[in-house]
């Protein structure tokens, strides 16, 4: 099966960064630019449709529901059990690269329509509002076998910023 889509759709639905590493791996960010800004139907396969995870995938201008989600997932995937404090946590990096990986799904040069960059505009406020409050959560340190310490939140903490909206 093939699939005709357009770099908008793809950016539409937040898989551009995926799209981008999966897909664009061999084009300069000049080349990304242009085949963005021309916006051109292709064709893409099956199987890259599935590692950039277009067939799961549903189009949304609410985007701060899709962060929450997307964020929620990940943290549930990337969280770690410390018997010792009896604390499930999340490494701090881990989730900060992941929200500000969200916050750049949508690439300076893309112009989308007054409806879905509004919802941009919304969501990167949204987002750096969820920064601010979860950089004010208390940091424990979990050792790692080699004694080396990463900083970590509880994961139920960073769950319940992201649910409030």
């Amino acid at each position: 099966m093939q699939i005709r889509i357009k770099p908008s759709d793809i950016i539409e639905r937040c898989l551009f960064l995926d799209y981008k590493k999966f897909i664009l791996k061999d084009y300069t960010e000049a080349q990304i630019k242009e085949i963005i800004e021309k916006d051109e139907p292709f064709i893409i396969s099956e199987d890259d449709a599935y590692v950039i995870k277009l067939l799961k995938c549903v189009k949304t201008t609410n985007l701060i529901h899709k962060f929450s989600t997307n964020i929620t997932e990940l943290v549930d995937i990337k969280n770690h059990i410390d018997k010792e404090k009896e604390v499930v946590v999340i490494s701090k990096a881990s989730l900060l690269s992941d929200i500000e990986n969200f916050k750049n799904s949508f690439p300076t040069y893309y112009n989308g329509d007054e409806n879905m960059m509004e919802s941009i505009k919304e969501m990167k406020v949204h987002v750096d509002s969820v920064l601010q409050k979860i950089n004010k959560l208390e940091i424990i340190l979990i050792e790692l076998k080699n004694k080396t310490k990463i900083p970590c939140y509880r994961s139920k903490d960073v769950i319940k910023i992201l649910k409030k909206w």
